[in-house]
């Protein structure tokens, strides 16, 4: 398969990102109105280019089970990889962003810069994307930062409203900071196995003797992404940011954002981290039973629905770190 057909999906995103903005211009009053058919349209033709590469024998044996992945193909050097995870997660954020366009057409019925909100959401989705595709470390980060910085500024689009603006900012600030920390540890893992690879890097850790350096590494992914799945006691940040979003982009967040998160995560410590699964695996599993006790615990009082979807939410997350603090196939199923 050619790279431009294993790219065509995100190449749609972005080309109909871009042409959002100049749309908004010669569509004037009533007009703006045809702006989210637009978008789902980038957005159902990009879901139809991924289902297409789907039938290319990419899903044949799809092992969702154990995560055996058959007829994966790298692209540009390993940075991009197309199989049955990148697939069926590209699926799903897809099928998130169509159904946040389709509730954000009665949000934005009067408001005058709906075209750049649109434009960010269709981005927002190809970060995504991108993290699920990725063979490299850089190229998981480029889609972390991507979606996180789309994100941010759909968390304030509402910008008269103080809460809106205040969730914007703590978004930005935790999510600014949680990307250096993550950052940081990708610069260690490279220091010592000397590549960013995904693949290469779990074969010079299996081959390698530098634990210490190693763990320090890996903790710092694991506080970096942390924050993106919400995890306790990087949680802080979501009640105040579920609560000020728009209702859709607060739907965005958790349904589309934390499942790249946990994208993220599959990759990086079911592959790369193999070796070390022992230790990282206790480090989840202690994150796990806070996250999920604290979530159910603290959602018991809240009186606002978008805190308690929140720390329900929170506790999703712990559900779901068990998976990879057990690591076998049936619990990476359930996960």
């Amino acid at each position: 398969m050619a790279w431009y057909h294993a790219a065509s999906p995100g190449i749609v995103l972005l080309l109909f990102a871009l042409v959002m903005p100049g749309l908004g211009y010669l569509l004037k009053g009533e007009r703006q109105r045809w702006l989210p058919s637009v978008a789902l349209a980038g957005l159902l033709i990009s879901g139809f280019l991924t289902l297409n590469l789907a039938g290319m024998d990419m899903l044949g044996g799809m092992g969702i089970g154990g995560f055996e992945i058959n007829g994966s193909q790298a692209y540009f050097g390993g940075l991009l990889v197309m199989d049955s995870f990148s697939l069926l997660f590209s699926l799903v954020f897809l099928a998130v962003s169509i159904m946040v366009v389709m509730a954000s057409a009665f949000y934005l019925r009067d408001r005058e810069n709906a075209p750049e909100y649109y434009s960010l959401i269709l981005l927002a989705t190809l970060g995504m994307m991108m993290v699920a595709a990725a063979g490299d470390l850089i190229i998981l980060f480029l889609g972390l930062e991507l979606a996180g910085l789309s994100t941010y500024v759909l968390v304030g689009f509402d910008k008269l409203s103080k809460l809106s603006t205040e969730a914007a900012m703590k978004y930005f600030i935790i999510g600014a900071f949680s990307s250096a920390v993550m950052l940081f540890g990708i610069s260690l893992l490279y220091g010592v196995a000397g590549t960013t690879n995904i693949n290469e890097l779990a074969t010079a850790l299996v081959t390698g003797d530098f634990d210490s350096m190693v763990m320090v590494g890996l903790v710092m992914m694991i506080v970096g992404l942390g924050f993106k799945v919400a995890a306790v006691p990087f949680h802080m940040w979501v009640p105040d940011v579920y609560e000020g979003a728009p209702g859709p982009i607060t739907a965005l967040l958790a349904a589309g954002s934390k499942k790249m998160g946990f994208a993220a995560l599959f990759k990086i410590f079911l592959v790369s981290a193999i070796a070390f699964r022992a230790d990282i695996g206790l480090m989840f599993g202690i994150l796990a039973v806070i996250t999920m006790t604290f979530g159910n615990i603290a959602a018991l009082r809240q009186d606002n629905l978008k805190r308690m979807l929140a720390y329900s939410s929170i506790a999703h997350a712990g559900y779901i770190l068990m998976a990879l603090a057990i690591g076998t196939q049936d619990a990476l199923a359930g996960g």
